[in-house]
């Protein structure tokens, strides 16, 4: 059962914050546990950010392990007027973890992280977009889920959706 919690989120200026905190109590031999979120983002130029974010995780029992963290940043580069009047976007994130209570601590770079990045442009007639993802063995957020990990995914993409003309008589 959840004991309380706090949520605050706004904007000052060009930044955009948010942070959430719940508790919950122990129950049935369970711990209670600590859930803490945070958020901060600043707008830049017109379409475009950078931000960062973490999550941690507490359990409250004497012999449980340390609050597990999850930490990363993430920005996205937006234009829409590439070329005159084209999209163009690039975008991407880097999320680093603290070690699991069941991991070894001795993973090597990377094992723990989780990134991503990817490249845009999606106009008419011709969209185009590259993205690349690497998850390591041992990441493990410290909220939310992971559905695989160990990958590293290559995506890239192109699309040609022609107009059909028309005649008009």
């Amino acid at each position: 059962p959840i004991i309380g919690g706090g949520k605050l989120n706004g904007q000052a200026g060009r930044n955009d914050i948010g942070a959430l905190y719940v508790r919950t109590a122990e129950q049935d031999g369970t711990a209670g546990e600590s859930f803490l979120v945070g958020r901060w983002r600043r707008r830049v130029l017109r379409q475009s950010y950078f931000g960062a974010f973490y999550t941690g995780r507490t359990v409250h029992d004497a012999g449980a392990p340390p609050t597990q963290s999850t930490f990363g940043a993430d920005f996205r580069l937006a234009t829409a007027t590439f070329f005159g009047n084209k999209n163009l976007a690039v975008s991407g994130y880097w999320v680093g973890m603290s070690a699991a209570p069941n991991q070894p601590r001795d993973g090597g770079l990377g094992d723990r992280d989780a990134l991503s990045a990817k490249a845009e442009y999606l106009n008419d007639i011709w969209e185009v977009s590259a993205e690349y993802q690497d998850v390591g063995a041992l990441y493990s957020p410290a909220v939310g889920f992971t559905p695989r990990r160990e990958y590293r995914l290559y995506n890239p993409e192109l699309t040609w959706s022609p107009r059909p003309t028309t005649r008009h008589r």
